[in-house]
Parts: C-alpha cells; sequence; structure tokens
C-alpha cells in the first residue's frame, strides 16, 4: 500500500488537478492551480492486544487558484473525489473511515492566491 500515490491519483481526477499535485509544497515555478499535502505514516491503531493492522493517517490538504472562485470550485471537486473512497478502495489503499475539519480558505497576498485548507484523517 501506497497511501500517498493513491491519495495524489485521487485527487488528480480532478482534470484541472492533473499533474499538480505535490507532497509538501508546490515545485518552484508551479503554475495555479494546484494543490500539495502534508502527511505522514500515521498511527497504528491500538487494541488491547497491542498495535493492529490499521492506522489513522492525518494529512493537511491545500488547493491553490489565482481566482476565488476557481478555488471554491476546485475545492468541491476534491472534496467530492475524496468522499467517494469511504469504506472502499482509494486505489490500492482501503479506506475505512474519513473525517475532516470545516475547510479553511485564505489569500496568501505575497503570491495573490486563493487557498483552501482542509484537515483531513483517513483511516486506513
Amino acid at each position: 500500500m501506497n497511501f500517498e500515490v493513491d491519495l495524489i491519483n485521487t485527487i488528480q481526477k480532478v482534470n484541472d488537478l492533473k499533474n499538480k499535485v505535490y507532497p509538501l509544497s508546490a515545485l518552484k515555478g508551479a503554475k495555479a492551480p494546484y494543490a500539495f499535502f502534508l502527511s505522514s505514516e500515521g498511527l497504528p491503531d491500538r487494541t488491547l492486544d497491542g498495535y493492529g493492522d490499521t492506522k489513522a493517517i492525518e494529512v493537511e490538504l491545500s488547493i491553490v487558484h489565482s481566482s476565488y472562485d476557481g478555488m471554491k470550485r476546485l475545492t468541491r471537486l476534491v472534496m467530492n473525489e475524496i468522499a467517494q473512497c469511504e469504506a472502499g478502495l482509494m486505489g490500492s489503499t482501503q479506506v475505512n473511515e474519513i473525517t475532516y475539519e470545516t475547510p479553511a480558505e485564505l489569500y496568501e497576498k505575497q503570491v495573490e492566491m486563493y487557498r483552501c485548507v482542509i484537515d483531513y484523517k483517513f483511516y486506513v
């Protein structure tokens, strides 16, 4: 299982983000729109018998666009793609549950871009 590859492939189903999804930060010179994410190996679930085979992976996903309307549209599309993976497969990753916090919208004045940040938790 390679969770991050499966996450990238899921986000890239949104046509405007094809080949524009990056781990940690966008590549230097990347043109909007694009998305980037932070994640880790996750925390294994603990049971009475020790650590189990499942885990929780936290992901901070950012969607960047040059217009507010464009950022809102891409956010909706990406959230719908991710939601379709709950209780099923995301690529080769079995996703049992997905939770997320209210998306935070902001304007990045230095680069003159709109960004939406969504904190997800994937239970795999």
